[in-house]
């Protein structure tokens, strides 16, 4: 899968989570190949996510590695 950071934009309206996460690995200069690493998951689990199509323990790994606050089990994590 390719590694598509240098043509994303930031989106203005974030619809999405995938929106949120990419907009916040974009603002931060990294390319999904530095948040995989970051978060301990692979290139396709960053992809699925900015897709929208990730299921949750990627997701909270990589919530977390982007300090992005979240909700899980009832408690605000950030």
């Amino acid at each position: 899968m390719k590694d598509t950071t240098n043509t994303e934009k930031i989106v203005d309206d974030e619809r999405t989570l995938g929106d949120v996460v990419r907009n916040r690995r974009l603002r931060r200069g990294l390319k999904q190949r530095d948040v995989a690493r970051m978060a301990g998951v692979s290139l396709a689990d960053i992809q699925a996510l900015e897709q929208n199509e990730s299921g949750p323990d990627p997701l909270y790994r990589v919530l977390a590695a982007l300090d992005i606050p979240y909700l899980r089990g009832g408690r605000d994590r950030s």
